[in-house]
């Protein structure tokens, strides 16, 4: 006897994503992915590419100018469900990329980046065929970095599901 399971609905995000701290200006793009079900965990898929720039006075005192990073990202992202559509978002990640550095002489250098970005936050997700996701969190940092091992801040995001 063969029985049919209806396939949960597959939920595309796509968000854009600033933060606030004390080290640099950074932007994020990001696409998740996940199924609708009835469980209060759900373990999204997740990659994301960001830029940052590091704040001229931390730089300086480095003995840089300018320190621009690009890194890819991937890994966990656990969404805890408060009520429908109000989740808790809990992530571990890993970017690489590269930090691209130019000293007080304007030479330009370049150094590999790998680091470990751990995030805490509440997002909402419509569960509707098309809507908006709003979401707001903290995250703590360590990277291999010429200029900061060690960062924190506030992230905010905004984007769209369908």
């Amino acid at each position: 006897m063969e029985t049919n399971v209806p396939l949960n609905r597959w939920f595309n995000l796509i968000t854009f994503k600033r933060t606030l701290d004390k080290y640099e200006n950074r932007w994020e793009v990001g696409y998740t992915g996940f199924t609708d079900s009835d469980n209060d965990f759900i373990i999204p898929f997740e990659i994301s590419y960001g830029q940052s720039r590091a704040k001229t006075d931390r730089v300086r005192e480095r003995g840089y100018s300018s320190i621009d990073t690009y890194a890819l990202g991937s890994g966990f992202n656990g969404l805890i469900k408060i009520i429908p559509g109000v989740y808790v978002d809990i992530g571990l990640n890993i970017p690489l990329g590269i930090e691209v550095l130019r000293n007080l002489e304007d030479k330009k250098s370049n150094n590999f980046l790998v680091g470990v970005v751990a995030s805490q936050g509440v997002k909402i997700i419509p569960w509707k065929e098309f809507g908006i996701v709003i979401g707001a969190g903290i995250f703590q940092q360590l990277q291999i970095s010429k200029v900061y091992k060690r960062n924190f801040g506030f992230e905010l995001e905004l984007g769209i599901n369908f």
